[in-house]
């Protein structure tokens, strides 16, 4: 392998982001059915056992043999950071990586402990409920406002074969207005996993959701960084970014800059917030230490935190990156038209409306057509699975 070559272990925005930088890189998949594997960036896979696993670890350390150098390893999936993270002693002379402190990872990541790690610190979030069985969850009512949230520990831990069958559709988070329907969602849910997060409901519409991105070197000081507003998500009112847009807060950054020297944070870095419609507040939502998996929005934007991780962590330190390009937007094609297809049912946008925000500069999801298998064997791999 080349010299300073990456370990990829992400989404096919983070693939972009490094491959149009020219970046060396081999993908990490756990199994083949990541798309990803087709993009023509894409020269070498290598596939590994459950990330949540410690045979992902004894892997990790057996393929670093391969690589004339320490790699750079990348990641945007929450389980393959939290377990590195965990590993860190036995993975620090065989990788280049940068997280803050072990615990702090691991009270972010895991959104039970994240309440109580956020009342520690004293974060502007919502207030949240640990609930591991029906006992907590009707005792936690008698101190539940409603409307109100619940949501999984971890988001993959709804990632299940069943959950379509027992609970629905899937959702990032499901918005309950009394106690019967609570309860009720809670009794399906459990069958897939008893373990999730009462929340405190911030009032207010889609578009009032906020992302940060930033690359914070190990000196603390951010190198780049940018703000994005989800418009649409899928499912509409708990779902996915599907419609997102490059804006200018300066409220949501000096908060966001408060919370990283709070917290002492560094390296790669996702800082989600949404707006109270009542009182305009910022609260924060959730946190992750790595971008969005929509980060082609960055380099469309003009500012590549992946390619500023890189250089800093070989030794290559760049300048701070410029201010990101305002109005600059993401979509993603398939959960958009599903998307656009729900908020014109609930009489929240119109065809008419829809299709006109997809002028000026905008950048695809899967959907590249410099490099468009990927989106291509997804696209199949659905046709095939609908009719089979």
């Amino acid at each position: 392998m080349e010299k300073h070559t990456a370990l990829v272990i992400g989404q096919i925005g983070l693939v972009h982001s490094l491959g149009e930088k020219g970046i060396p890189f081999i993908l990490g998949v756990e199994k083949d059915k990541n798309c990803t594997c087709y993009s023509r960036y894409v020269k070498n896979v290598t596939y590994f056992s459950s990330f949540k696993s410690e045979a992902f670890i004894d892997e990790l350390c057996k393929l670093s043999e391969s690589f004339p150098d320490k790699p750079v390893i990348f990641s945007d999936d929450d389980d393959a950071i939290y377990t590195i993270s965990e590993h860190r002693e036995r993975l620090k002379d065989h990788y280049l990586f940068s997280f803050p402190d072990k615990e702090t990872v691991s009270h972010v990541l895991d959104k039970q402990l994240f309440s109580v790690f956020a009342r520690k610190h004293d974060l502007p979030a919502p207030k949240s409920f640990n609930i591991t069985n029906r006992e907590e969850l009707i005792s936690a009512l008698d101190e539940c406002e409603f409307p109100c949230i619940i949501k999984p520990v971890f988001r993959s831990d709804w990632y299940h074969k069943d959950f379509t069958s027992v609970v629905g559709k899937y959702k990032k988070a499901f918005v309950l207005d009394n106690k019967e329907d609570l309860v009720n969602l809670y009794d399906k849910i459990s069958i897939i996993n008893p373990d999730l997060v009462l929340q405190e409901y911030i009032e207010g519409d889609d578009k009032l959701h906020f992302s940060v991105n930033m690359y914070v070197d190990g000196n603390h000081v951010t190198r780049g960084i940018y703000i994005a507003q989800k418009f649409r998500v899928y499912p509409i009112h708990a779902g996915m970014g599907s419609f997102i847009k490059t804006v200018h807060d300066d409220e949501v950054a000096q908060v966001s800059n408060q919370i990283v020297k709070k917290l002492k944070l560094k390296g790669l870095l996702n800082i989600q917030f949404k707006r109270d419609s009542r009182n305009n507040k910022p609260y924060l939502i959730e946190m992750h230490f790595r971008n969005s998996v929509w980060g082609n929005l960055g380099p469309a934007a003009g500012v590549n935190l992946y390619y500023q991780y890189y250089k800093g962590l070989i030794g290559e330190e760049l300048p701070v990156s410029k201010p990101a390009k305002i109005d600059v937007k993401y979509i993603n094609l398939e959960r958009d038209i599903l998307g656009f297809l729900e908020y014109r049912a609930a009489g929240e946008l119109t065809f008419r409306e829809w299709i006109k925000t997809y002028s000026g500069k905008v950048t695809y999801g899967d959907l590249k057509l410099t490099d468009p298998l990927p989106f291509l064997a997804k696209f199949g791999r659905k046709c095939m699975s609908r009719f089979r």
